[in-house]
């Protein structure tokens, strides 16, 4: 992957995005504060806000892909199509529990959940499909 160069110095970034991704960081905050006061201090093993804890703990990595990172998390690894709808909307992150037995798994991530995976180990699995 070649590293493009940015389009603007890092001054005028912080100067143009700063407030506006400082707003985003407090609703993420505050968001996760409301989760905490409804499971009363403990955890919620609902696969969506597993899922976005997941990817806040990503974007406090180091390295320039935090957003490849996020939208592995957040992305269905099968590649076999539903026989049918399994429900009327998109809940923005896979349900391993929920589809688990009702797809095939990506060439490649037979008996694999993406989630038991680490994210440096999803990454090399993803590059050696893109490689097939």
């Amino acid at each position: 992957m070649s590293k493009l160069p940015p389009t603007m110095s890092f001054v005028d970034l912080v100067d143009e995005y700063f407030i506006e991704n400082r707003t985003k960081l407090l609703d993420i905050a505050a968001f996760l504060d409301r989760l905490d006061r409804a499971t009363a201090g403990g955890t919620s093993d609902e696969y969506r806000i597993a899922a976005f804890r997941e990817a806040v703990a990503a974007l406090a990595g180091a390295g320039p892909n935090r957003v490849e990172a996020v939208q592995i998390i957040f992305s269905d690894p099968t590649t076999a199509p539903l026989e049918a709808l399994d429900r009327k909307s998109a809940s923005g992150a896979f349900d391993a529990g929920g589809r688990a037995a009702a797809v095939s798994p990506a060439p490649g991530a037979e008996g694999l959940d993406h989630r038991e995976a680490p994210l440096a180990e999803r990454r090399v699995d993803s590059a050696a499909q893109e490689a097939r």
